[in-house]
C-alpha cells in the first residue's frame, strides 16, 4: 500500500502520476517539509504550505489554485535556501527526488488548471 498522485487536467484528462511511496515514506516527506518550512521567518511564504501539510495523506485533491499556492512555497527562494543549507545531502537524494515529482505534478495541475488527486 501507497500513496499515488494523479494529476488531471479541467477537461478530467490524465496528465502526469507518480507514486508518492508508502505512508511512512509520505510521512517522512512531509517532515522533511516541516523542517524546512519551520526555518523559513517569512510568515507569508510559510503560509504556502498550510494546505499540504494539513492535508489527508490518503485521499481527496488539490485545486489548481492549491497548487499554485504549493508550488509558489516549494519554489521560492527562502524553501530552496532551507533545503540547501538542511538536505542537499546523499541520504536525502531520494526525498529531494520525491520533490521534483510534486513540484512537476504541480506546474502541470497550474498550467491546465486541472487538479490533484490523492488515492
Amino acid at each position: 500500500m501507497g500513496l499515488d498522485i494523479i494529476v488531471y487536467s479541467k477537461e478530467k484528462k490524465e496528465l502526469f502520476s507518480f507514486r508518492a511511496g508508502g505512508y511512512s515514506f509520505f510521512h517522512r516527506f512531509r517532515s522533511f517539509i516541516v523542517n524546512s518550512v519551520g526555518n523559513i521567518k517569512d510568515k507569508k511564504i510559510r503560509v504556502l504550505f498550510l494546505d499540504f501539510l494539513s492535508h489527508s495523506d490518503c485521499e481527496g485533491k488539490f485545486c489548481f489554485t492549491k497548487c499554485k499556492k504549493l508550488l509558489k512555497g516549494f519554489e521560492s527562494y527562502e524553501f530552496k535556501e532551507q533545503l540547501f543549507f538542511e538536505y542537499l545531502n546523499d541520504e536525502n537524494k531520494y526525498l529531494l527526488e520525491s520533490l521534483e515529482d510534486w513540484k512537476k505534478g504541480l506546474k502541470l495541475a497550474v498550467k491546465h488548471k486541472g487538479y490533484l488527486i490523492f488515492c
